[in-house]
């Protein structure tokens, strides 16, 4: 498996190299960087568990570390688009 470097801020990793996954008809890959918008904040997650639907992220209110439902609607809703990022 390659290592990819990936920013510290947000808004870094949104314009990053890699494919723009769109919402609509996507197929998450383990490894693709899921972006939310939450009350105007900008989140993200990186796709776990295909079998479960997963997503691991940093929720300082529940502690640190999560690992998160894709289909949980609150997280659909806000659901921006994912990027995945080839490995070298």
């Amino acid at each position: 498996m390659g290592i990819v470097n990936v920013p510290r801020i947000i808004e870094d990793q949104m314009v990053m190299a890699g494919t723009v996954l769109d919402p609509k008809g996507y197929k998450p890959a383990i490894g693709d960087i899921l972006f939310f918008d939450i009350g105007g904040m900008k989140h993200v997650g990186l796709y776990y568990d295909v079998r479960r639907n997963t997503f691991i992220s940093v929720v300082p209110g529940k502690g640190g570390v999560v690992i998160a439902d894709f289909n949980d609607p609150f997280f659909r809703s806000r659901f921006i688009f994912a990027r995945r990022i080839p490995l070298n």
